[in-house]
């Protein structure tokens, strides 16, 4: 370990265990007091951690830190705060919407998994490893097993997994694929709605059918990808349930100050968005024509609202521009307040070479 990886770890304080045995640890990090989780591990692929650090997955962990060191990936990522699916399955099965909200929501994860060039197949799906939030997210976690998805290899060299959710070809019968993952999510359908996976159990009931589908020993015979299985639960009653979490996801499509359906926010954001209009469409120009006025106006009003968009971080877009990453407050802030003002120009400079050219 070098003495900059040695620098950048003590930034981060354990204040507790969350799985001793596997060395996976509470830290706070000693400037921004924000909560994250380390952890050793001794069996990895180091390639699927730098490519969540390098774009980072929508409800999956963001990576901080990467460090080996004598045989191990130290990794600092995300902290989610919730329960687990296996917690909630605790206190009984799920209805059939909540089922289907879950698996859609965790779809939409995984399919973002198996898009990656090469796709990442995570093989430990199952309710540990899914977090519900208390506003109705739901989070995949611990790619500890993930690995880059080998074609040319005719079976797994490692055989990692869970017991109950692994996929045959995980015990070394073949290679694991994106099919490997699905069948996971159809145990984990199984088990929400009849609180554990048999076979006996899986009847003609639509449901059961798809779980049944994705769990069929041989990979050829399930769904091909997470998009089938979504297809296949929308389709049911022949209509897409109302709280899928597929409903849920498209929630991030809306402007800041909506996302979280709070009613409060949402009338304090509209009412800044109704100020932002009327100061906007209000703008004087002197000496400028009817065309070069509302041109100046259009261009103000675009300024305040990709300005907005960006201190809202719409879209995750202090991942793309880096500030994510930036853990001192002393310096995000400043981070932040420079490039919107590089956002609320750019428009006024368009608008400028516009109004030159005509």
């Amino acid at each position: 370990m070098t003495v900059q990886d040695e620098l950048k770890l003590s930034y981060y304080k354990r204040l507790g265990a969350l799985n001793e045995a596997h060395q996976v640890y509470l830290v706070q990090h000693v400037e921004s007091h924000r909560m994250f989780v380390e952890k050793h591990l001794t069996v990895y692929h180091k390639a699927v951690f730098e490519s969540l650090m390098k774009t980072p997955i929508h409800n999956i962990p963001r990576i901080y830190e990467l460090v080996e060191d004598n045989m191990q990936l130290i990794v600092i990522e995300e902290y989610f705060d919730g329960i687990t699916l296996a917690s909630r399955l605790e206190k009984g099965p799920l209805s059939e919407s909540e089922a289907i909200s879950i698996t859609c929501a965790l779809c939409d994860i995984v399919e973002q998994l198996h898009s990656r060039t090469p796709p990442i197949i995570h093989r430990d799906i199952k309710p540990s490893n899914i977090i519900l939030t208390e506003d109705g997210d739901v989070k995949l976690v611990d790619l500890d097993a993930a690995k880059p998805y080998e074609g040319a290899a005719d079976r797994d060299t490692q055989l990692i997994g869970t017991t109950g959710y692994a996929a045959p070809e995980q015990y070394g019968f073949g290679n694991s694929d994106v099919r490997t993952d699905i069948y996971a999510i159809g145990v984990l359908m199984a088990e929400m709605v009849h609180g554990a996976f048999s076979r006996s159990q899986l009847t003609n009931w639509p449901f059961d059918r798809i779980a049944e589908k994705c769990t069929r020993i041989d990979p050829a015979l399930r769904y091909s990808s997470v998009k089938e299985i979504q297809s296949a639960l929308v389709k049911l009653d022949g209509s897409q349930p109302t709280n899928t979490a597929r409903s849920k996801h498209n929630i991030r499509w809306l402007p800041p100050g909506f996302r979280t359906l709070n009613p409060l926010y949402m009338i304090l954001m509209g009412l800044w968005y109704l100020l932002v209009g009327a100061i906007s469409l209000s703008v004087e120009v002197e000496h400028a024509s009817g065309t070069e006025l509302t041109l100046n106006r259009i261009f103000f009003l675009i300024s305040f609202l990709l300005s907005t968009l960006f201190v809202g971080n719409y879209l995750d877009i202090w991942d793309k521009v880096g500030i994510s990453r930036i853990k001192s407050p002393y310096l995000k802030i400043p981070a932040i307040l420079g490039m919107t003002a590089l956002v609320f120009c750019l428009p006024i400079v368009v608008l400028v070479i516009i109004e030159m050219a005509l």
